[in-house]
């Protein structure tokens, strides 16, 4: 399952102007935060729970890190009776 970071991104952008200094804050590298908001690296729950406090994000954590990304071959794709 893969994750839509869409929000996340712009929180990080607007709370810390660039994923550099958010990854500085956090105390790891930009290209590790890359890879975590592009799903190729799955955060663990340390991370979630560090970009929540740095964030504000309390309340917030399912709109933020689990909005299921949807893929883009499947829109527009209508239901034919072998799905059911």
């Amino acid at each position: 399952m893969e994750f839509n970071y869409g929000l996340l991104k712009q929180r990080i952008k607007d709370e810390y102007k660039t994923y550099g200094n958010f990854a500085h804050t956090m105390g790891i590298s930009g290209s590790r935060l890359s890879c975590m908001l592009n799903g190729k690296v799955k955060m663990t729950v340390d991370v979630v729970y560090q970009m929540v406090r740095l964030l504000g994000l309390e309340g917030h954590i399912e709109e933020f890190f689990f909005t299921e990304k949807f893929e883009k071959s499947n829109r527009g794709k209508r239901c034919s009776q072998t799905d059911f």
